[in-house]
């Protein structure tokens, strides 16, 4: 399926919680939508770990790159 426009299961996991978290990052704190949006990247977390999958990428400088590379954002390379 190379180049058709799909994207496997996994990488749209990834995906999604990484927009999770750029909404929870742009919401208040104290806001309702704001306890939603974080219990739902938490629900996604773990099922991601469930599948036995990495979710380091959503902590730290990985998930800073991953964001930016999708949003063709260009990061330069820390020396």
């Amino acid at each position: 399926m190379k180049n058709a426009g799909y994207l496997p299961p996994e990488l749209a996991l990834r995906k999604d919680a990484l927009t999770l978290r750029d909404l929870l990052a742009n919401t208040l704190p104290e806001s309702e939508a704001h306890e939603n949006l974080r219990r739902r990247l938490r629900m996604l977390e773990l099922n991601l770990q469930q599948k036995g999958m990495s979710t380091d990428f959503l902590h730290g400088e990985y998930a800073d790159r991953l964001r930016s590379t999708f949003s063709g954002e260009r990061i330069a390379p820390e020396k």
